[in-house]
């Protein structure tokens, strides 16, 4: 039986046409299902590989982690004779935050310290709460040498004291004539080093925390800069309070 006319061969199309599209879709099929299975298995591969390298970097980290906290105790020595001027030594020192204020001056060569001065302080932490710093210092030189300690500002007690290695305890440094406030004299005799203890407390929130050593001749050229320092950070924080007032005023007067 032959199928002919305008309907029987639109019908013997449409059924070429879909056996064509079909044959034509199998392939198709089959390439994509490869390429899924192959992009899977590469992004398994991929995602094993950065599963690995997280894993050795976590290792590599706590082993470096490791390694610093037990170099930590071990500072180098501020050799204060290289230094004509004033020596900041936050890098030199380790520090321990008495939070209890319940450790007594008699045995603070007892004290575990552990950790570095942080570059960054949360000022407010460190109200009225008693901090410890240590250090071993060091005159290379063939002279006496006499530096005053200086913590910063804003500080209610500043103390000193010296580990005698003789008697295996530390000793509190008197008070000399001619201190200014806020510095303490410590001597140094040639070639020679020791190791000291400051103990500080704040009595402000805003303090300025940056321990430093200052040679005699150099505390009143010190002094005077750091006053000038102040002044104008006080001159800078006027004006811009000032500003912030005014854009309230004018706001307030606007609405």
């Amino acid at each position: 039986m032959q199928i002919c006319g305008d309907d029987g061969g639109s019908l013997l199309n449409l059924t070429v046409l879909k056996r064509v599209v079909i044959s034509a879709t199998i392939p198709l099929k089959n390439f994509l299902l490869v390429f899924v299975v192959k992009t899977v298995a590469h992004g398994l591969n991929e995602f094993k590989m950065l599963l690995r390298s997280i894993f050795f970097f976590w290792l590599m980290l706590c082993f470096s982690s490791a390694l610093y906290s037990r170099e930590v105790p071990a500072r180098d020595t501020l050799d204060i004779s290289r230094y004509k001027v004033s020596q900041r030594i936050r890098s030199f020192c380790l520090w321990y935050k008495d939070s209890l204020n319940n450790i007594s001056e008699d045995h603070l060569d007892q004290i575990n310290f552990t950790d570095v001065v942080p570059h960054s302080i949360n000022s407010i932490s460190l109200v009225n709460k008693t901090i410890y710093l240590t250090c071993v210092i060091r005159n290379n030189e063939d002279s006496l040498l006499r530096d005053y300690f200086n913590p910063g500002f804003y500080f209610r007690v500043i103390r000193v004291f010296e580990f005698d290695s003789l008697t295996g305890k530390t000793k509190l440094l008197p008070n000399y004539p001619g201190e200014a406030e806020g510095f303490k004299l410590i001597y140094l005799e040639p070639h020679s080093s020791k190791q000291f203890y400051f103990k500080l407390r704040s009595i402000r929130s805003d303090i300025k925390f940056e321990p430093s050593l200052v040679p005699d001749y150099f505390h009143d050229s010190f002094l005077l800069k750091t006053q000038q320092l102040l002044k104008y950070t006080n001159i800078i924080t006027y004006i811009i309070s000032g500003i912030l007032l005014m854009m309230i005023f004018y706001s307030l007067a606007v609405y």
